[in-house]
Protein backbone atom coordinates (compact mmCIF):
# COMPACT_ATOMS: atom_id res chain seq x y z
CA UNK A 1 0.00 0.00 0.00
CA UNK A 2 1.69 2.86 -0.88
CA UNK A 3 0.60 6.81 0.07
CA UNK A 4 -0.95 9.16 -2.58
CA UNK A 5 0.51 12.87 -1.80
CA UNK A 6 -1.68 15.36 -3.19
CA UNK A 7 -0.08 18.78 -3.48
CA UNK A 8 -2.88 21.01 -3.07
CA UNK A 9 -0.64 24.13 -2.95
CA UNK A 10 -1.59 25.61 -6.01
CA UNK A 11 -5.56 24.84 -5.43
CA UNK A 12 -7.35 27.79 -3.91
CA UNK A 13 -11.09 26.83 -5.24
CA UNK A 14 -13.27 23.69 -5.92
CA UNK A 15 -12.00 23.28 -10.24
CA UNK A 16 -8.36 23.44 -8.57
CA UNK A 17 -9.21 20.56 -6.04
CA UNK A 18 -10.89 18.08 -8.14
CA UNK A 19 -8.14 18.41 -11.40
CA UNK A 20 -5.50 17.31 -8.46
CA UNK A 21 -7.67 14.88 -6.79
CA UNK A 22 -8.15 13.32 -10.72
CA UNK A 23 -4.23 13.62 -11.22
CA UNK A 24 -3.14 12.44 -7.99
CA UNK A 25 -5.89 9.35 -7.67
CA UNK A 26 -5.24 8.22 -11.50
CA UNK A 27 -8.95 8.99 -11.87
CA UNK A 28 -11.13 7.37 -15.25
CA UNK A 29 -11.48 9.64 -18.06
CA UNK A 30 -15.79 9.83 -17.41
CA UNK A 31 -14.37 11.63 -14.27
CA UNK A 32 -16.89 14.50 -14.52
CA UNK A 33 -14.90 17.16 -12.25
CA UNK A 34 -18.16 18.23 -9.71
CA UNK A 35 -18.48 17.17 -5.99
CA UNK A 36 -21.18 14.01 -7.41
CA UNK A 37 -18.32 12.87 -9.70
CA UNK A 38 -15.72 12.96 -6.69
CA UNK A 39 -18.21 11.13 -4.63
CA UNK A 40 -19.03 8.41 -7.41
CA UNK A 41 -14.66 8.09 -7.99
CA UNK A 42 -13.60 7.63 -4.26
CA UNK A 43 -16.57 5.15 -3.90
CA UNK A 44 -15.32 2.71 -6.58
CA UNK A 45 -11.46 3.41 -7.21
CA UNK A 46 -11.66 -0.13 -8.48
CA UNK A 47 -8.87 1.02 -11.05
CA UNK A 48 -6.14 1.32 -7.88
CA UNK A 49 -4.38 -2.19 -7.36
CA UNK A 50 -4.81 -1.93 -3.82
CA UNK A 51 -7.76 -2.26 -1.43
CA UNK A 52 -6.99 -0.27 1.21
CA UNK A 53 -6.12 3.71 -0.44
CA UNK A 54 -4.88 6.21 1.74
CA UNK A 55 -4.67 9.76 0.58
CA UNK A 56 -2.28 12.33 2.11
CA UNK A 57 -3.03 16.30 1.58
CA UNK A 58 -0.22 18.26 1.37
CA UNK A 59 -0.01 21.68 1.78
CA UNK A 60 -3.58 22.75 2.20
CA UNK A 61 -3.33 25.99 3.56
CA UNK A 62 -3.86 27.59 0.49
CA UNK A 63 -7.59 25.83 -0.65
CA UNK A 64 -8.36 26.38 3.19
CA UNK A 65 -7.95 29.41 3.46
CA UNK A 66 -9.22 30.94 0.07
CA UNK A 67 -12.10 28.36 -0.68
CA UNK A 68 -12.93 27.23 3.14
CA UNK A 69 -16.43 25.32 1.82
CA UNK A 70 -14.81 23.48 -0.83
CA UNK A 71 -12.24 22.15 1.49
CA UNK A 72 -14.82 21.37 4.07
CA UNK A 73 -17.11 19.75 1.21
CA UNK A 74 -14.06 17.79 0.00
CA UNK A 75 -13.28 16.75 3.48
CA UNK A 76 -17.24 15.67 3.71
CA UNK A 77 -17.16 13.75 0.82
CA UNK A 78 -13.87 11.63 1.62
CA UNK A 79 -15.48 10.97 4.70
CA UNK A 80 -18.94 9.36 3.13
CA UNK A 81 -16.85 7.58 0.38
CA UNK A 82 -14.38 5.64 3.31
CA UNK A 83 -18.03 4.37 4.69
CA UNK A 84 -19.02 3.35 1.24
CA UNK A 85 -15.54 1.63 0.55
CA UNK A 86 -15.89 0.15 4.14
CA UNK A 87 -19.14 -1.59 3.45
CA UNK A 88 -17.25 -3.11 0.51
CA UNK A 89 -14.62 -4.48 2.58
CA UNK A 90 -11.92 -1.95 1.30
CA UNK A 91 -10.56 0.95 2.97
CA UNK A 92 -10.58 4.92 2.22
CA UNK A 93 -7.95 6.52 4.55
CA UNK A 94 -7.08 10.44 4.57
CA UNK A 95 -4.70 12.13 6.09
CA UNK A 96 -4.60 16.11 6.25
CA UNK A 97 -2.66 18.12 8.42
CA UNK A 98 -4.30 20.53 10.74
CA UNK A 99 -4.58 24.40 9.68
CA UNK A 100 -4.34 26.49 13.00
CA UNK A 101 -5.54 29.72 12.80
CA UNK A 102 -3.26 32.61 11.17
CA UNK A 103 -1.77 34.93 13.99
CA UNK A 104 -3.80 37.80 12.78
CA UNK A 105 -6.82 35.55 13.26
CA UNK A 106 -6.14 34.73 17.08
CA UNK A 107 -7.07 36.37 19.99
CA UNK A 108 -4.15 38.72 21.27
CA UNK A 109 -2.34 36.94 24.56
CA UNK A 110 -4.14 38.01 28.07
Amino acid sequence: MRPYCIDLSACDDKAAVLAALAKGLSFPAWFGHNWDALADCLSDLSWLPDRSVVVVFEHVRRLADNAPDDYRTTLDIFAEAAESQAAQGRRLMLFTPCCPPRRSDRSPPA
